[in-house]
C-alpha cells in the first residue's frame, strides 16, 4: 500500500512539474510576443518622427515660397502655424498631413481634432532611439532649423517690391537649395539604420518565440508519451497481483489503450496543422510589415484554443474508460458547431463546403467530448474521401432530425461512397480503406465503440445517391443523473 501511495505521489509530482513547465514554456511565448507588439509600435512612432521633420520642412518651404512669390497673408499664417505645431506651441492635428493644409480653418478642425502637444526635438528626445539614430535625426532638425531662419529673413524683405524680388531669390537660391539637401542626407540615413536595427531585433525575437514553440510541442508529446507510459506501467502491476482471468480482460485492455493512442494521434495531426499555418501566416505578416495589434492578438488566441484542445483531447482518452464519468445536457447543434470550427481551416483550404440542414435545438444527455471526438472523426473521413478522389465541388452536408424517442445526426459527402464489397468492414478494428501510412482502421472502430457502448446510440452506415452517409442514432435522454 506504502509503494503504490508513493508511486502516485511520484506520478501526480510529475504531471505537476510537466504542467509548470508548459505554463513557463508559454509564459514565455507570451512574453517575446509582447515584445514584438511593442516594437512595432516603436517602430511606427520612431519612423512617424522622422516623417512628422520631413513632412513639416517640406511644407514650411512649400508655404514660404508661396507666401513671397504672392505675398498672401494666408500663406504666411499657414506657414507660422505649422511652426508652431513643430516647436510645441500649438497642439498637434491628428491625421497631420498635406491633405490638412489643403483644407480651409473650419475644415481642418473639424475633420482633424488636435491631439498632444510637443516639440519635434522633445519627441526625438523620448522615443528609444541609438545614440547614432538621434544624432542624425537632429542633425537634420539642425539643418532644417537653418532653413527656417532663411526664410523668416526673407518675410523681413516682404515690405516692398523690391524687397520681395530679393525674397524670392533668397528662397530659390543654390544656399537654399543646398540646406533643403542637407536635410535629407542624415534623414535617409537614419531610415537605413533604424530599419536595420529593428528588422534584427524582430527577427531575433520571432527566433526565440519559434524555439519557444518547439520546446511547448516537445513537451506536450513527452506529456503525452509519459502518461501512457505511466499508466501502461500501474497497469503492468495490477496485473501481477490478478488471476489469470483478470490477466486476459487486462491483455484487452491494453490493446484498447493502444487504439486511443493511435486516436490520439489521429485527432492530433489537425491541430497541429493548423498551429503550423497560423505561425507561419504570423512570421510571413510581420516579415513583411503586415502585422498590427489585432491580427497577432487574434491568431495568438487560435494557436492557444488549438493547444487547448491537445491537452482536452489527452484527458478525455485518459478518462474514455472510467465508469464515473458524467454525462452533461448539451445539443446536435453545439457538437456540430464546436467540432466544425476545429476543422473550419482545413475544409476551406481544400474549397470544401459544408451545408448543415439542422432541426430545433433539443438538448439531451451525453458524454459530449467523445460525441464530438466521433463527430471530428466522420468530418475528417469525409475530408479525405474528398480529397482523395479529386470530386469537383467537394460538399459534405450535416442533417439532424427528430423521432419521438430519439435523435439522429447525418454526415454525407459526395466522394462516390464506399465499396459495397468492404461496407460492412469499415467498423472492424484495424481494417482501413486508406493507405498504412494514412489509416490505421481505429477511427470508425472507436467511434462506433463510443457511440453504442457508452452513449447507448448507434452508428451505421449506408451509400446514397453520390456518396457515404454515417448516422449518429442517440436516445433523448432529459435525466442529469445518468451514469454511463
Amino acid at each position: 500500500m506504502r509503494y503504490k501511495k508513493n508511486i502516485n505521489l511520484w506520478i501526480v509530482a510529475f504531471e505537476l512539474g510537466m504542467m509548470a513547465l508548459m505554463i513557463i514554456v508559454e509564459l514565455i511565448v507570451l512574453h517575446y510576443s509582447g515584445s514584438l507588439q511593442q516594437q512595432e509600435k516603436n517602430r511606427f512612432e520612431m519612423t512617424e518622427a522622422a516623417n512628422l521633420l520631413k513632412q513639416s520642412s517640406h511644407m514650411l518651404t512649400h508655404f514660404s515660397r508661396l507666401f513671397v512669390v504672392t505675398n498672401e497673408p494666408e500663406y504666411k499664417k499657414d506657414y507660422l502655424e505649422i511652426l508652431k505645431i513643430r516647436q510645441g506651441k500649438e497642439a498637434r492635428p491628428k491625421n497631420y498631413n498635406d491633405l490638412y493644409w489643403l483644407l480651409g480653418s473650419k475644415d481642418r478642425s473639424d475633420r482633424h481634432p488636435q491631439t498632444y502637444r510637443n516639440s519635434i526635438k522633445d519627441i526625438i528626445t523620448f522615443l528609444p532611439y541609438t545614440k547614432e539614430e538621434r544624432g542624425l535625426l537632429l542633425e537634420a532638425k539642425d539643418h532644417s532649423d537653418s532653413l527656417v531662419g532663411m526664410e523668416i529673413d526673407a518675410f523681413s524683405l516682404m515690405g516692398t517690391r523690391e524687397g520681395q524680388q530679393k525674397a524670392i531669390s533668397m528662397l530659390h537660391s543654390k544656399e537654399y537649395n543646398d540646406k533643403m539637401r542637407l536635410i535629407a542626407e542624415p534623414l535617409d540615413k537614419f531610415l537605413m539604420l533604424l530599419e536595420e536595427r529593428l528588422g534584427n531585433e524582430a527577427k531575433d525575437i520571432r527566433e526565440k518565440i519559434t524555439n519557444n514553440n518547439k520546446v511547448m510541442f516537445a513537451l506536450i508529446i513527452l506529456f503525452v508519451l509519459s502518461n501512457s507510459a505511466l499508466f501502461f506501467f500501474l497497469e503492468r502491476q495490477k496485473e501481477m497481483l490478478k488471476t489469470k482471468e483478470l490477466l486476459l480482460q487486462k491483455q484487452s485492455r491494453l490493446a484498447q489503450m493502444g487504439e486511443m493512442i493511435s486516436m490520439i494521434a489521429h485527432q492530433w495531426r489537425q491541430p497541429l496543422s493548423a498551429i503550423a499555418t497560423v505561425s507561419a501566416s504570423m512570421e510571413i505578416n510581420a516579415e513583411l510589415g503586415r502585422s498590427n495589434n489585432e491580427q497577432i492578438i487574434e491568431q495568438t488566441r487560435k494557436i492557444a484554443s488549438y493547444i487547448n484542445y491537445l491537452s482536452t483531447t489527452i484527458n478525455d482518452f485518459r478518462d474514455f474508460f472510467k465508469p464515473d464519468k458524467a454525462k452533461e445536457l448539451v445539443s446536435f447543434n453545439t457538437l456540430i458547431n464546436a467540432t466544425l470550427a476545429m476543422i473550419d481551416s482545413s475544409l476551406k483550404k481544400n474549397n470544401i463546403t459544408v451545408i448543415q440542414k439542422l432541426d430545433d435545438e433539443v438538448e439531451f444527455m451525453t458524454f459530449a467530448n467523445e460525441v464530438k471526438q466521433v463527430l471530428l472523426n466522420l468530418l475528417k473521413n469525409a475530408e479525405d474521401a474528398l480529397v482523395l478522389k479529386r470530386v469537383e465541388n467537394p460538399t459534405i452536408m450535416i442533417l439532424t432530425y427528430n423521432e419521438p424517442d430519439h435523435l439522429n445526426l447525418i454526415v454525407r459527402d459526395n466522394a462516390g461512397g464506399v465499396p459495397v464489397e468492404i461496407i460492412r468492414k469499415i467498423f472492424d478494428p484495424y481494417f482501413s480503406t486508406k493507405d498504412n501510412k494514412n489509416g490505421t482502421g481505429i477511427g470508425l472502430y472507436m467511434s462506433r465503440s463510443i457511440i453504442e457502448e457508452h452513449c447507448g446510440g448507434e452508428l451505421t452506415v449506408e451509400n446514397q445517391r453520390d456518396g457515404a452517409a454515417f448516422k449518429i442514432r442517440l436516445p433523448k435522454s432529459h435525466r442529469s443523473d445518468e451514469n454511463s
